[in-house]
């Protein structure tokens, strides 16, 4: 399954889609009034979950928590999102999809790769956005992903109380206190 195929079921819940509905589900309003729905960098940020600063825990709500100073960098999944991996990510995709060299990507010049054109080399023959290293792409913070990840799974109808408790459920009550307050 491909990195595009995999975000699509874990962020949208959609097992099939074409790449019209791919493109316009991350067209954010603001990048629809200012150049008739294309990407900018941000709608591509987004895309690969990248418009934190960091990553709290895998990303999904869930993971632990440590704190680096005192582990040598070998904490859990706790990554701040440097501006080079933006940069290269933002970069790769309109090297992939931007045709005109505007970057911006459009409806147009999506729709062109995704029949495996592409104005780089490497692109030719693509089809769909590559797996970047950098997640599944949640687009949002850990509280968001783990409502949508976990509690709306098990928890919402039958158990809105969260009476079963999973390991998933304490991972994010973890970093619930670990991070309280940070996005407030």
């Amino acid at each position: 399954l491909s990195w595009q195929s995999q975000h699509m079921q874990s962020e949208h819940g959609l097992e099939s889609y074409d790449p019209e509905s791919f493109f316009q589900l991350h067209v954010s309003s603001e990048s629809a009034t200012k150049k008739s729905g294309a990407w900018s960098a941000k709608d591509i940020l987004n895309i690969y979950g990248l418009t934190r600063d960091k990553v709290v825990g895998s990303g999904d709500g869930m993971g632990r928590h440590e704190d680096h100073d005192h582990d040598h960098g070998k904490g859990d999944d706790h990554e701040t999102i440097d501006e080079a991996t933006k940069k290269r990510v933002v970069d790769e995709v309109l090297a992939l999809c931007d045709f005109d060299g505007d970057k911006t990507v459009t409806l147009d010049e999506f729709l062109r790769f995704s029949r495996g054109e592409s104005p780089s080399a490497k692109g030719v023959g693509m089809k769909e956005l590559p797996d970047m290293g950098v997640g599944i792409g949640h687009h949002g913070d850990y509280e968001y992903e783990y409502e949508l990840h976990h509690w709306i799974e098990f928890h919402k109808d039958n158990d809105p109380d969260v009476k079963i408790v999973h390991q998933e459920d304490i991972e994010h009550d973890q970093l619930y206190h670990a991070h309280e307050g940070e996005n407030e």
